[in-house]
């Protein structure tokens, strides 16, 4: 490479021609300084330099697909998807809830508008060193979490979408310099997900009686995002007084439940819930459901009812640890049983 450069600049092409040829020689064909410098007894050896393969640009890994927060159209089509979100902090909000308990927004827009925000609920406080507060404003973000379902507000006329932050390693502060890095990545990471049929279009189907076979409700292994989805539409529908709405300029409030209508939406499973999306107890439930129940007309009668029922009791379940226990002592015996 070096070699190249020189050979390329008429100055020094003969020298670095000649130190060349000396280089590939053997010992004892190396000229005196005062022949090299008068170009005398140099070594004739044929010298070819070998051109540099252009490198390709460097771009940054990232094991979710990297978002740019400002574009709330792009970020809208990942709903339920785990990625990674880079941004440039707009506003910081802190405030308490109804309950006393305090929360933060950093959001990427201003709030009146259609953006993409980070919620910092009180757990999610706790588990930070140090609060967001006014200081942050114009620093730029990395974010990795679930996006949750939008909240509309009809009054306002916004709609935001958000991550809430559960744990510290979810966030980093970059550079500007780092971001634009970031953001910079492949074509991959812009184009919308291409999910396989949901949890929610199956059972339409099924309600309708066109679905075929026992995979009705079968979770896509391969796809985990899809059943996040459901599982994150299911958690919001269950937190009614963490969600906050803006009531005018500079002053937020918890926003009333979900309409009934996106409850009915929430195809989730009391498994789930209790045990995680991919634990062995509810594969295990999954393949009881799937291998007996609905090849039979009675247990499809009870299959339809729990997916009618569950997204209800999900939100008592989850407010109560006395209840999820004993559901959970429930659930191990069914469990114990159908093994």
């Amino acid at each position: 490479m070096i070699f190249g450069d020189l050979f390329n600049r008429p100055k020094f092409a003969q020298d670095a021609k000649n130190f060349a040829a000396i280089c590939k020689s053997p010992f004892e064909k190396t000229p005196t300084l005062d022949d090299f410098l008068a170009k005398k007894n140099i070594p004739q050896v044929v010298i070819s330099v070998t051109p540099t393969p252009i490198a390709a640009p460097v771009q940054y890994l990232s094991a979710y697909p990297v978002l740019d927060a400002a574009n709330y159209s792009i970020c809208l089509r990942y709903v339920g998807d785990k990625v990674e979100l880079i941004g440039q902090i707009v506003e910081v909000k802190q405030d308490i809830t109804r309950r006393g308990k305090p929360y933060v927004f950093i959001n990427f827009g201003p709030w009146q508008g259609n953006i993409v925000k980070i919620n910092f609920w009180s757990e999610g406080l706790s588990a930070l060193s140090k609060s967001p507060d006014q200081g942050w404003v114009g620093k730029w973000i990395s974010v990795v979490g679930l996006l949750e379902p939008p909240y509309v507000s009809k009054r306002f006329k916004y709609s935001h979408v958000a991550i809430s932050i559960t744990q510290g390693n979810q966030l980093h502060l970059i550079t500007e310099k780092e971001a634009k890095f970031r953001l910079a990545g492949s074509s991959t990471r812009s184009s919308a997900p291409k999910s396989p049929r949901n949890n929610r279009e199956i059972l339409k189907e099924f309600r309708a009686g066109t679905a075929s076979g026992p995979r009705i409700f079968v979770p896509t292994q391969t796809a985990p995002a899809t059943s996040n989805q459901a599982i994150l539409q299911c958690m919001k529908g269950s937190q009614p007084s963490q969600q906050t709405s803006y009531q005018g300029a500079g002053s937020y409030s918890a926003s009333p439940p979900p309409t009934k209508s996106f409850r009915s939406r929430s195809n989730c499973f009391i498994a789930t819930t209790i045990y995680g999306t991919h634990a062995p107890e509810t594969n295990a439930l999954r393949e009881w459901r799937d291998r007996v129940l609905l090849p039979r007309t009675v247990g499809r009668a009870v299959v339809y009812a729990y997916y009618k029922i569950s997204p209800k009791l999900i939100p008592f379940v989850e407010r109560s640890p006395w209840l999820t226990k004993s559901v959970k002592r429930v659930l191990d015996r069914i469990v114990a049983w159908i093994r």
